[in-house]
């Protein structure tokens, strides 16, 4: 937010500076993320641009008390100023104006925003600009610092992002929890939504630099979904993530797009997240089921899944010997049963029963050939372990279904 205070002071002459279009038109899109935020204000709705001309660059910025975007992008600068305009207006206007250079520029009286390329010219209103109220802001006393690659933050998220619950009455669950390890050097990211919990870590550079030794903060999901979005276009780099008791922040250099920085902040969600130790299988309780085809079983699945209904809506899995059946049935579409042989004995039959999308759901993300299954009983949580990334570790664990007449 640097600069904001001189520009806000002195506004005797208007914005002007020249930018690329696909530049411009990429962060607008990025940026109106905060508009369709359930927090309906001013702030929400408008973005504001200001032109900074020591640095090259035009920052764009929206945000709510929640989450506050952040983007700096290459630009000429001609004209120091700064403006709030209405964001879906904006975002419109990209949308149809060709690739190419643009000339931005304020009317005198600074109520109007002019744009031209080429031989079109249009114009829309704008507004004085005015900082964010109340925008979520780390604070640099006892924060901690993590470096991790993009890649692995990706992966993270794509790992624990589709299990994370967006309308469950308890707050933390509608959030993912960042977990450090300063000793192994490693972030972990865990999710849940009752039926289903994720939780995987990448390698991570950690920086203890005050006196907090609380290793965990809940992100809220729609913090974490825009933070994807975002870095699927950004390519190979680093993301600095900065966490402090109240508030974290994710910095990401948007280069790839002629910008400088990206920033996304976010208020952390209120207390503890569940203590998942108590339903994550233990080895020494449970039966090892290796060397499983990924792909026969998500066929299998979805043969078996074709025989449920609303009154019989479960799978059965049917494990002995080295055999593994899938079947469905329900008395109104009869039943199926597929076979798929796995590499460890089985003596003692195990018969569990789950939802069949629950269980699609978490196969999909699998990449490898091949999975391991780790079964208690037929009433106690099933871990699944898929890879999905060499430098990821981690488990995705589902909750079975009670069979019918069990």
């Amino acid at each position: 937010m640097e600069g904001t205070n001189t520009l806000y002071k002195n506004r005797s002459k208007s914005m002007q500076f020249d930018i690329q279009q696909q530049d411009l038109a990429i962060f607008s899109k990025r940026i109106n993320c905060i508009a369709d935020s359930k927090i309906q204000n001013n702030q929400s709705e408008h973005f504001t641009i200001e032109a900074l001309k020591a640095s090259k660059v035009i920052t764009m910025k929206s945000g709510n008390p929640y989450m506050y975007v952040q983007y700096d992008v290459n630009a000429y600068v001609e004209t120091e100023g700064s403006t709030k305009i209405n964001s879906l207006a904006f975002l419109g206007l990209m949308k149809e104006i060709t690739q190419g250079k643009l000339s931005i520029s304020q009317t005198p009286d600074m109520q109007s925003i002019k744009i031209v390329k080429d031989n079109a010219k249009c114009s829309f209103p704008c507004s004085p600009f005015s900082p964010t109220k109340n925008a979520p802001q780390t604070s640099s006393k006892d924060a901690i610092e993590v470096s991790v690659d993009i890649e692995d933050i990706l992966a993270l998220l794509n790992m624990t992002v589709y299990v994370t619950s967006k309308d469950n009455p308890r707050a933390t669950l509608r959030g993912i929890k960042i977990a450090l390890d300063p000793q192994k050097n490693t972030i972990t990211f865990t999710a849940s939504d009752g039926r289903r919990l994720a939780s995987y870590s990448a390698k991570a550079s950690i920086n203890m630099q005050g006196s907090d030794t609380d290793l965990e903060r809940v992100i809220p999901i729609k913090c974490m979904e825009e933070v994807g979005k975002h870095l699927q276009s950004m390519g190979n780099g680093t993301v600095k993530i900065v966490l402090d008791k109240e508030c974290a922040s994710f910095k990401m250099n948007n280069s790839e797009f002629g910008g400088g920085e990206l920033l996304i902040n976010t208020r952390l969600i209120s207390g503890k997240y569940p203590n998942i130790s108590s339903i994550i299988p233990k080895d020494s309780e449970t039966t090892l089921i290796s060397n499983i085809s990924t792909q026969e079983l998500i066929n299998s699945i979805k043969i078996a899944s074709a025989f449920t209904s609303n009154n019989s809506p479960s799978i059965r899995f049917s494990i002995q010997g080295n055999n593994m059946n899938i079947s469905g049935s329900s008395p109104d579409k009869g039943e199926s049963s597929c076979s798929i042989d796995v590499d460890n004995k089985v003596d003692k039959q195990i018969v569990i029963g789950f939802q069949s999308a629950l269980v699609l759901s978490i196969l999909r993300k699998a990449t490898s050939e091949f999975i391991t299954l780790r079964i208690k009983d037929a009433v106690s949580p099933c871990m699944f372990s898929i890879e999905s990334n060499e430098r990821l570790t981690g488990f995705t664990i589902a909750t079975p279904m009670r069979l019918m007449g069990k």
